[in-house]
């Protein structure tokens, strides 16, 4: 009796093999080829004014080979490979799993990670104006941070504190002697010349004067 039910179970064994070679399995060369259209998916963002969120659309996402997760929620592509998320907050760090869609194969093949910056309420800001090229909240459209008006304030303020400020040079720091008596020359020299030409000649005028009175004539 015991060698029957040993030589039945002998005989299962060629069946049990097969059974389970034809439930499907993820060999290695299956996992390269998937890692492989992984590696080629790309992404790209686009920021809605309306709603003020993001959408994120993926591309080469092969139909029925992969898919996208994200936050546990599976999104598949269509048969071009493309595949668009939306409403997505700003000022978020995503990360968004390449998986394959073959259930005996299924794992993480690669991770994308999208950051979506905060759109820049503050860049048509009139305070802005002057302040282009100088601060950031005033120079781009998106910011890895949430612009608020007081935000902007202070940092007009602090860019307007960090500027030194120039004293004005002293005329007189430098100054010598010879500096004193050569714009003394120049303000009260041609002043102190025509008082003595004007000397000079009222002198000569009276002294030729005083000539013809000696003289009698």
């Amino acid at each position: 009796m015991k060698k029957k039910i040993l030589i039945a179970l002998l005989l299962m064994i060629p069946f049990a093999v097969n059974a389970t070679s034809n439930t499907g399995s993820c060999d290695y060369s299956l996992f390269v080829q998937y890692q492989k259209l992984a590696g080629n998916v790309q992404y790209e963002t686009s920021y809605s004014k309306s709603d003020k969120t993001y959408s994120v659309t993926f591309y080469n996402v092969t139909y029925n080979k992969l898919k996208i997760i994200l936050e546990s929620t599976a999104y598949q592509s269509d048969e071009e490979g493309k595949l668009t998320i939306n409403k997505l907050a700003e000022g978020s760090t995503l990360s968004f799993i390449v998986d394959s869609s073959d259930l005996n194969c299924s794992q993480s093949l690669s991770t994308i990670v999208v950051t979506l910056p905060y759109y820049n309420t503050i860049y048509d800001n009139s305070k802005c104006n002057e302040y282009r090229n100088k601060l950031t909240i005033c120079t781009s459209k998106f910011l890895n941070y949430k612009p608020t008006e007081d935000l902007l304030d202070s940092m007009i303020k602090n860019y307007n504190n960090s500027i030194p400020v120039q004293e004005p040079d002293d005329p007189n720091g430098d100054r010598t002697i010879l500096d004193d008596i050569k714009d003394f020359t120049v303000r009260w020299g041609i002043q102190i010349l025509l008082v003595v030409i004007s000397s000079s000649v009222t002198i000569l005028i009276f002294n030729g004067k005083l000539r013809k009175v000696k003289h009698g004539i």
